[in-house]
């Protein structure tokens, strides 16, 4: 795969655009005090979302390297094995306004989120959510198949000098950004969950 210069323009608009924009039509929704209000989470307490929205510094992913090929939704529904080789679908036919190039950070976070939130047991319905004066509390089933493919890109990212905190970051990104195209209680699990694993990874 070749390393291709980015472009921020493109970047600009992925990340910090279409993030604000999808938090907004959460909002618009459910209301205000999902952006203000500060929450409880699995018995943790985390800052409001707007507190770490104003504070973090987005150009920090304008300087992300394209690579000549990219997927674009590189989740394990769109990962196929057969024949002793791997095999993927559904491409995402761009990058922002690049056809020929994509985000090699977007690809990772998306798998990396994979493996934090199981999708297929999700849309069977498998999990607990509850919501009650600022205070959430979830759950849902993570297999050790999940955890070790977890593992598994994270030795990968350090192998190859990548920065794994960028692709923390981006994979909550990609919770919040989930969030307002479901209905609940899934609609509100991405939500809390890209809260809370924000802000741990901007620790």
């Amino acid at each position: 795969i070749e390393l291709v210069n980015s472009n921020k323009k493109d970047l600009k608009k992925f990340y910090e655009h279409k993030t604000k924009e999808r938090i907004n039509k959460f909002i618009e929704i459910y209301g205000q005090n999902y952006y203000d209000g500060t929450f409880t989470i699995n018995d943790i307490e985390y800052p409001s979302l707007t507190s770490t929205i104003d504070s973090f510094d987005f150009d920090a992913l304008l300087e992300n390297k394209f690579t000549s090929n990219f997927h674009g939704d590189l989740q394990f529904d769109n990962v196929l094995y057969g024949s002793g080789k791997f095999y993927y679908i559904d491409w995402r036919d761009s990058f922002g306004s690049s056809i020929d190039s994509g985000d090699v950070y977007y690809d990772l976070a998306k798998l990396y989120a994979g493996c934090m939130l199981p999708y297929s047991q999700i849309k069977k319905g498998n999990l607990n959510f509850a919501y009650e004066n600022q205070e959430i509390i979830y759950d849902f089933p993570i297999n050790n198949n999940l955890v070790d493919a977890k593992y598994e890109i994270e030795n990968f990212v350090n192998k190859k000098n990548l920065d794994l905190k960028k692709i923390r970051i981006i994979s909550s990104l990609i919770f919040l950004n989930m969030s307002p195209l479901h209905t609940e209680p899934f609609s509100h699990l991405l939500y809390f969950l890209g809260i809370s694993k924000l802000a741990e990874a901007l620790k």
